[in-house]
């Protein structure tokens, strides 16, 4: 379940990359 929660959170943080890279920067 961990691991299932890690996966969820990794798409998480790339979904929110992709749509405001800004904050990346």
């Amino acid at each position: 379940m961990q691991h299932k929660l890690f996966m969820n959170r990794t798409l998480f943080i790339e979904s929110t990359i992709i749509r405001h890279p800004n904050l990346v920067l």
